[in-house]
């Protein structure tokens, strides 16, 4: 199998320990902003503030989708500003409590519908799906070739259990060795991978000289001397980054091992062998010339790497790609994986910080119907189905969420609450606008 690899991308998260496995921006203001708290207005209004439905009849609508709407509101670690709902300042979780909405009279809330600004907390879109109506950024899975999430009910793993490849390019995996399980992962359920077992596929690796990318730990063939090699994974002394500090973003890639090497190491400047979530990617672009950049969290980490190999790649048939090892099984790491993917095409830096960011940021919503106009007598916020489990933007659809159901008591008066979310204090959720419905 010789398909085209001049370009490639490589990712994936990765949760390793103090063993090496085998491994932005803060937003301002500018067209003003509420923030503080928590800062509360009573929006409450005795003749009720409901729009009438564009399609006629009965129904209300009760939008909220700008400053002035939010600033009605409860921020607690959060604030509005440039539009949309984020996270205050040095902030990782918030909430925000918005106004009371006065229907004027008793009617039934049927429906809610809110604009994240991306897809948070979603897989990746499967069968080379394209995401549209994010207003901050969508996916575009085109040129994918792998893409292994590792869903399932948690526990241990059997040897040759089939693991599914949601590319749609039906690469087969399977469970080699034993110690293989799965695990909480960063959101639905990761590999939890040992030291006697990996994942083994079927060759979805791009050949000749494109570019790529790609987010998991790798390995192809390393035991056949003149072959294309190539690995990802987490330094150690010995590794590509010559002896300094282990436990970083490291690996190698060669067009040919011998009689004559034609081999690029790589290596980042962050630790990430730390006991937390990482999301590490490896671009290659070009091949002779070329580049290979490494990236953590969604940033570049480290210098780029200049390529000038002097044969393709080609990576036959026979030679199987591991996950958590190198092929055959040699090289074991230890660690937790989640999401692995591979392009045939060089995802660019946007690409790899929205990748990041669905699976490092959270919103979420409840709902609930006062009797009060201040809604002082309580009641609890519910989410779907009328239960604890608060609505977020469904996985597996391919844009923000349509209007979803409410199952609320009849009321005059209604309110939400958002719940927000970060891994880290530079990147925040954001939230655009906030739509119920009723009649």
């Amino acid at each position: 199998m010789r398909p085209s690899t001049e370009k490639l991308t490589l990712l994936r998260w990765l949760l390793v320990g103090g063993m090496c496995a085998a491994c932005s921006g803060v937003y301002v203001g500018g067209g003003g902003e509420a923030d503080g708290g928590p800062v509360t207005v009573d929006a409450a209004s005795s003749g009720g503030d409901a729009q009438t439905s564009d399609t006629g009849g009965s129904a209300r609508v009760f939008l909220d989708d700008d400053l002035a709407d939010f600033a009605a509101g409860t921020f607690e670690g959060t604030r509005h500003a440039d539009g949309r709902l984020v996270l205050a300042a040095e902030k990782t979780s918030g909430r925000f409590v918005s106004r009371v909405h006065d229907a004027g009279a008793e009617i039934t809330f049927r429906s809610l519908r809110f604009v994240p600004g991306a897809a948070y907390a979603k897989h990746l879109p499967k069968k080379k799906g394209k995401e549209t109506g994010y207003p901050t950024y969508a996916a575009d899975m085109a040129d994918n070739v792998l893409l292994v999430d590792f869903d399932g009910a948690q526990g241990a793993l059997a040897g040759d259990t089939p693991i599914t490849d949601a590319s749609g390019n039906a690469n087969a995996a399977t469970i080699a060795g034993s110690g293989e399980a799965l695990t909480a992962g960063p959101w639905g359920t990761a590999l939890r991978d040992g030291t006697a077992g990996y994942v083994r596929t079927t060759q979805p690796c791009p050949s000749d000289n494109a570019p790529f990318g790609n987010r998991v730990y790798l390995g192809s063939d390393e035991e056949t001397s003149d072959s294309t090699h190539m690995w990802l994974g987490c330094s150690t002394s010995l590794g590509p980054c010559g002896g300094a500090t282990s436990g970083r973003l490291a690996g190698t890639l060669c067009s040919r091992r011998s009689p004559s090497e034609d081999c690029v190491n790589y290596c980042g400047a962050r630790t990430v062998n730390d006991g937390r979530w990482h999301h590490l990617a490896l671009v290659k672009q070009g091949h002779a010339p070329g580049t290979l950049r490494t990236y953590v969290d969604g940033r570049a980490d480290g210098p780029a790497v200049a390529t000038t190999f002097t044969t393709p790649f080609a990576f036959g048939t026979e030679i199987e790609l591991a996950i958590g090892a190198f092929s055959r099984g040699t090289f074991q790491s230890e660690g937790d994986f989640d999401e692995v993917a591979i392009w045939r095409r060089a995802l660019s830096e946007r690409e790899i910080s929205g990748t990041y960011r669905r699976g490092a940021l959270a919103a979420s919503l409840r709902v609930r119907v006062c009797q009060k106009a201040d809604c002082s007598d309580a009641p609890k916020f519910v989410g779907a189905g009328g239960g604890d489990a608060p609505f977020v933007d469904p996985d597996g659809e391919l844009g923000p969420p349509g209007p979803l159901p409410l199952v609320l008591p009849r009321g005059r008066y209604v309110q939400y609450e958002i719940a927000l979310s970060s891994l880290v204090v530079t990147e925040s959720p954001e939230i655009f606008s906030v739509e119920l419905r009723g009649e």
